[in-house]
């Protein structure tokens, strides 16, 4: 699976048509009432453009890092809680936008990658899990990993663009949760990022 990535990496940075855009972004949110943060680094690079409603719709692809942390985090409601959650998400994503003048719009979407990070114990257990270390866009519940997705509105300054929207991730982790089901938890963060094209 990772040799399959840095061959898709290697692609996009290669092959590319268009300049490479750089992206930093930072996001925080809450699970159960609990913090979550998520900060994240990438790169993309838009292989065509359509002309839409007097605006310019342009997709392409991009790969990014998603550092994701959280002191507490709920991966099944409040009856089963992970502590010391730490991990690192790398994946191959779509990336769109629209751009009217200096205002643009945009959503990308993580496909498949892999995660490392550090076993979590189960608070009140003597037991601790791993994160699924394969990332899989499937769908839904179907998901499978470590995936992210981001819907943000932004403003261009020259080649400089700052942006701010909304992340909706999904987390898994080994084994079943207390009703036999996937350890898996979605959940939205809020984000402000800056991106710089080359």
């Amino acid at each position: 699976m990772k040799t399959i990535f840095i061959l898709t990496f290697l692609s996009i940075s290669l092959f590319a048509k268009d300049k490479l855009s750089w992206d930093l972004a930072l996001g925080a949110g809450q699970v159960e009432g609990k913090g979550v943060s998520i900060r994240t680094i990438g790169f993309h690079s838009f292989h065509d453009d359509l002309s839409l409603f007097s605006g310019k719709f342009s997709y392409g692809w991009g790969m990014r890092g998603s550092l994701i942390n959280a002191n507490e985090f709920a991966i099944y409601k409040e009856d089963e809680v992970l502590e010391d959650v730490l991990l690192s998400a790398y994946n191959i994503g779509l990336y769109t936008q629209y751009q009217q003048e200096k205002y643009l719009l945009g959503l990308n979407i993580d496909i498949f990658g892999f995660t490392m990070g550090n076993d979590s114990d189960i608070k009140g257990t003597n037991n601790s899990e791993s994160p699924v270390d394969i990332n899989i866009l499937l769908g839904g519940k179907n998901d499978q990993g470590t995936l992210n997705s981001e819907f943000w509105i932004g403003y261009q300054f020259n080649k400089l663009v700052l942006r701010g929207g909304l992340s909706h991730v999904v987390i898994e982790y080994e084994g079943d949760n207390p009703k036999n089901g996937k350890r898996q938890r979605f959940f939205d963060a809020f984000f402000l990022a800056a991106q710089y094209t080359f």
